[in-house]
C-alpha cells in the first residue's frame, strides 16, 4: 500500500476576529486538491499559533469538489467529508487529525470558515494543512 502526501496550505494567518457576533466567515483556502491517488485520506492540520474565545470557532473543512470543461469558474460542491475544529482549548504546536469519510470523489476543496460565538472574542488561528493519501 502506498502513501503519498501533499502539503496543501503553508503556514497561514486566519483572522476572523473582526467579524460580528453570530457571524460566521468562509474563506476557500485551496480550491481544489487531488485525492484521486487513495483508497482512505487524512487531514493533518498544524497549529502554529492560535488566539480563539471561550465560545468561537475556527474550522478547517476539506469538501468534494467538481469542476468541468464546460463551467470551469463553477464549483460543484459536496457535503463536508472531514472537519477539524480549533477552539479556545486548542494550543500553539498541536496537530489535528481528520480523517475523510467516503465517498470523497477525485478532488477535495479547502475551506476555514471563522465563527463569533461571544461578543469581542478573539477568532485567530495561524494553520498549515496537509493531506495523506494510502491506496
Amino acid at each position: 500500500m502506498g502513501i503519498k502526501t501533499a502539503h496543501l496550505v503553508t503556514k497561514r494567518r486566519y483572522n476572523f476576529t473582526a467579524i460580528q457576533l453570530g457571524q460566521t466567515v468562509t474563506a476557500v483556502a485551496l480550491r481544489s486538491a487531488s485525492v484521486d491517488y487513495g483508497e482512505t485520506a487524512e487531514l493533518l492540520v498544524r497549529v502554529h499559533d492560535v488566539d480563539i474565545g471561550s465560545s468561537s470557532t475556527v474550522e478547517v473543512v476539506a469538501k468534494p469538489i467538481s469542476i468541468t470543461p464546460e463551467e470551469p469558474e463553477t464549483d460543484y460542491l459536496g457535503a463536508a467529508v472531514a472537519t477539524v475544529t480549533l477552539n479556545s482549548s486548542t494550543t500553539a504546536g498541536s496537530l489535528q487529525l481528520s480523517s475523510l469519510t467516503a465517498p470523497f470523489g477525485a478532488a477535495i476543496q479547502l475551506q476555514v470558515s471563522g465563527t463569533c460565538a461571544t461578543a469581542m472574542d478573539p477568532v485567530d488561528a495561524t494553520i498549515s494543512v496537509s493531506l495523506v493519501c494510502k491506496g
